[in-house]
């Protein structure tokens, strides 16, 4: 398989993709954008720890690991009666940019993520070929990680203001809902017409043991703890769920090349190019 090629920058920017999920304990809107992959310095960033080809299932299995990375992203928490959630308004509904954002009237705040032997396994195998083509399918999964820590920075304003106008005027608790959110690549329409119609399976896997989950002292001692710790917990959760899909479809756009060239050495092709 093809080495991946390391960054001439010690940041990879993930422009154009943002994150969108309807909260459950607070009645707010959370977004979040402008992400940027830090990586460390001096060292490798990712290495294919597993490339396996099985002649019986002929089948590809490829698993990358993650060193050290850290994941920043911007996050605006809009009211829920700021938007009609109706299917139709919702797919007209303008993205929070850096010109037009919530942010601007204070609930904006910033989250980081960083992860410490993070993984990501890949299961490649071909489709009905067609002549003149060669199609294959890949299931992604992303792999828990020895050490996972969130922080966020200037949250405290909205969360304990939106606690004490919940216990006054709004109900805390939604109806519970499922942990799926929305994922808006926002690319070039063709890529975007990929995705829809691709076939992968996407999955996350939460720590097994939350023992190394460390989170920010973000909050008064003097705060409903139970009300703060929701609405803290589900933020911190949303950023971390949404970040492991991100980059699960950021590195499965990057190496699908490669790891469809490989599966095609594998069973026999021979790979020319120009």
């Amino acid at each position: 398989m093809q080495s991946i090629d390391m960054p001439l920058s010690q940041s990879i920017d993930l422009n154009g993709y943002s994150l969108y999920q309807e909260m459950r304990s607070a009645p707010a809107d959370m977004y979040v954008t402008r992400m940027r992959v830090r990586l460390p310095q001096n060292s490798d960033w990712v290495r294919v720890e597993k490339c396996y080809f099985d002649p019986r299932n002929i089948s590809l299995d490829t698993m990358l690991l993650f060193h050290d990375i850290t994941i920043s992203g911007s996050v605006d928490l809009y009211d829920t009666n700021e938007f009609d959630r109706t299917a139709s308004n919702r797919r007209q509904r303008t993205y929070p940019d850096e010109e037009n954002s919530y942010r601007s009237r204070g609930n904006g705040c910033n989250m980081i993520l960083r992860l410490r032997k993070a993984g990501i396994g890949f299961h490649t195998t071909p489709l009905n070929q067609q002549p003149g083509k060669f199609n294959v399918k890949t299931d992604s999964e992303f792999v828990e990680p020895g050490f996972i820590s969130v922080y966020a920075y200037g949250c405290e304003k909205y969360i304990n203001k939106n606690s004490v106008r919940n216990k006054d005027n709004l109900p805390l608790k939604r109806k519970r809902r499922s942990d799926e959110f929305t994922f808006d690549p926002r690319l070039n329409q063709r890529y975007s017409d990929i995705l829809e119609q691709s076939s992968d399976v996407w999955k996350t896997y939460e720590p097994r043991s939350r023992v190394n989950y460390e989170r920010s002292k973000l909050f008064r001692p003097d705060d409903d703890l139970d009300e703060i710790e929701d609405i803290s917990r589900e933020m911190e959760d949303i950023f971390t769920k949404g970040i492991r899909t991100l980059l699960t479809t950021y590195m499965k756009k990057e190496l699908q090349p490669a790891i469809k060239d490989t599966l095609m050495r594998n069973m026999g092709y021979v790979v020319s190019y120009g």
